[in-house]
């Protein structure tokens, strides 16, 4: 058979034709497929797949699912994305959190081959998402900044037995949610609320999940099950089982970061009924009130001391009244606020039963009609505003006066030096430095005009936590319960007599160094109510943040030399104190630049 040499030429281009096609098919079906997985939240992912080959994306919990977390018998979950071009996202809400389980995303294609796969980490925690400090010249702090961030990350629990699903576990040895603990982890964690990095408010919610009718809230319940512990009741109210009232308090600081009105007009209502319960309950004359070392948070004080009418709790209603009053202010509730607008004054006329002159302090009356010794519960009148200014110098003589609260590793013990029982150790309660406990009395100082005093103390403290964080051994490099006054260690137990016998690895209160931070000495306060920042300046040097996040701002804040530099997605007024002068300045949307 005869083939002309064209028929042939066309025959070969054909096949070489076709060979091309088949091999660029089968390039397509091997094109690799990517993924990348980015937090979003302390339960909330982004995934972005880049390729075009069709498949379907299932989620499966692989690592530290519990009971308690209520995962059905078929935990592998199939998610839905959207393909933009050859990126396809998907946004992913968690049931439990990120700092709880590990979680695989698979991409499976139409006939079932799994085209690629990533997991989640425990251990990455969402630094991106939280404010960031610019501390050239301080950097241990920075580290202790970054260290109780990373803790409090740690110590996110779900159940789906609460309210809220979520809750901070402050004590994962005992799986408990104290309300006392609480009260006050809502001060820092709020900074990270904006973001979505922390569940934050949770924690509260669930408390306010077993208030009853009367008012009364259980001091804790185990996360696990929401179960009241083996000593307390929920429905029952009974001395031992009643945390300090800090609710309204914690409120208020919430809400200047959020503006949430819509929460605030949810929780008003259970405010006032707790704050009756205490009078009702605790108060057995006016202006004094019972309790107990446990549920009052100090554990052991009352071993050295038999106190019969405590000094913190009407300084605490005192405050609470305040913030009710403030909190319905806002609400346009007239009346309630005219109420306790008047019970915040009658709270102030009783704090002179527990004014201690040769003391100059405010201290609880023992059982014997006598005051009892100098502890920080006598800073709450303070912080609550309710102290004449007379007061004040003598006040403020006890915390500067090295005999007494200045005590040379680390300011302010909770019980004073000079006081009988104290330890310089600290066993618990009975001369430790709690951060929480210094926290106020900073807080207290500052809002009394004593700026310097305050600024002076928060650089003590962080210097000396840092100290205890590079240097302590066995356990270097972590955050500890309490801390020794009198040495570079963590302190002792209340049970255990040795140096670094408290809890390791704690955020909890110990956390709030990021409030001595961010607000006491960089001078940072927000209020997205009035949409306004209030820096008052005392380092000299080189600092500032970024991200920081409040109502609809997320801005960058930096003091270079004279200059303030500012970065913001969103309009604000920046109110700023420098050597007793101050400026006021417009932030715009983008990058600001204000000389001072």
């Amino acid at each position: 058979m005869n083939i002309s040499w064209s028929c042939i030429l066309f025959i070969s281009v054909l096949l070489l034709k076709l060979s091309n096609g088949l091999c660029q098919n089968k390039s397509k079906a091997n094109e690799k497929v990517s993924i990348d997985i980015s937090i979003r939240g302390f339960n909330k992912v982004e995934i972005q797949i880049k390729g075009k080959e069709k498949f379907r994306m299932i989620r499966q919990p692989v690592q530290g699912m519990r009971p308690e977390h209520g995962f059905t018998d078929k935990a592998n979950v199939e998610l839905q994305g959207f393909q933009s071009k050859a990126v396809t996202v998907i946004q992913d809400t968690l049931p439990v959190s990120l700092a709880e389980v590990v979680y695989r995303y698979v991409l499976i294609n139409k006939v079932g081959d799994t085209l690629a796969s990533v997991k989640t980490s425990r251990n990455k925690w969402p630094q991106e998402l939280l404010p960031e400090l610019i501390l050239p010249g301080r950097l241990p702090w920075v580290k202790l900044y970054n260290k109780a961030w990373e803790l409090n990350w740690h110590q996110i629990a779900s159940s789906a037995a609460l309210p809220a699903r979520f809750s901070h576990n402050v004590t994962p040895d005992n799986g408990r949610s104290y309300l006392w603990d609480a009260s006050f982890s809502i001060l820092f964690q709020r900074y990270a609320a904006p973001s979505g990095a922390d569940p934050a408010i949770a924690t509260l919610d669930n408390f306010y999940g077993q208030q009853q009718p009367d008012g009364y809230i259980l001091r804790y319940f185990t996360v696990k099950d929401y179960a009241a512990g083996h000593d307390t009741s929920k429905e029952k109210a009974t001395i031992e089982a009643v945390n300090p009232p800090l609710l309204a308090w914690g409120e208020w600081n919430y809400f200047e970061i959020s503006a949430d009105y819509k929460r605030l007009e949810m929780v008003l209502p259970g405010l006032i009924k707790q704050y009756h319960f205490i009078e009702s309950f605790l108060q057995k004359e006016p202006g004094k009130y019972i309790w107990d070392g446990n549920p009052s948070g100090w554990d052991n004080i009352r071993n050295k001391a038999r106190h019969k009418f405590w000094v913190e709790l009407p300084a605490m209603q005192a405050l609470s009244a305040r913030y009710i009053s403030k909190i319905a202010a806002i609400l346009h509730q007239p009346e309630i606020e005219r109420k306790f607008t008047s019970e915040y004054e009658q709270k102030k006329s009783a704090m002179e039963l527990y004014w201690n002159a040769d003391k100059q302090w405010y201290c609880s009356i023992g059982d014997d009609g006598k005051f009892t010794q100098k502890t920080l519960s006598g800073m709450w009148p303070v912080l609550a505003g309710i102290v004449p200014r007379k007061n004040m110098p003598g006040i403020v003589a006890n915390l500067l006066d090295v005999a007494k609260f200045s005590t040379s590793a680390m300011p302010l013990p909770t019980l004073a030096k000079d006081e009988n029982g104290y330890n310089s150790k600290g066993e618990y309660w009975l001369g430790s430095v709690w951060i929480n406990m210094s926290l106020i009395t900073i807080r207290s100082l500052k809002a009394n005009g004593y700026e310097k005093e305050a600024f002076d103390l928060a650089v003590k403290t962080l210097n000396g936590i840092s100290r205890v964080y590079e240097n302590w051994s066995p356990k270097p490099h972590t955050l500890w319960e309490c801390y020794a006054p009198e040495f570079a260690a963590p302190a002792s137990h209340k049970v255990k007599p040795d140096l670094g016998s408290v809890r390791s690895d704690f955020a909890g209160w110990t956390a709030c160094l990021i409030n001595l931070l961010i607000e006491n000495v960089m001078g940072i306060e927000v209020s997205a109510v009035s949409n306004t920042i209030s820096w008052n300046i005392a380092l000299v040097e080189e600092h500032g943040i970024k991200k920081l996040r409040f109502g609809k701002v997320n801005t960058d804040l930096l003091k270079k030399g004279r200059l303030i530099l500012v970065r913001s997605n969103y309009s604000y007024t920046l109110k700023i104190t420098i050597r007793d002068q101050q400026k006021t300045f417009k932030v715009e949307p983008g990058n600001n630049r204000f000389e001072i």
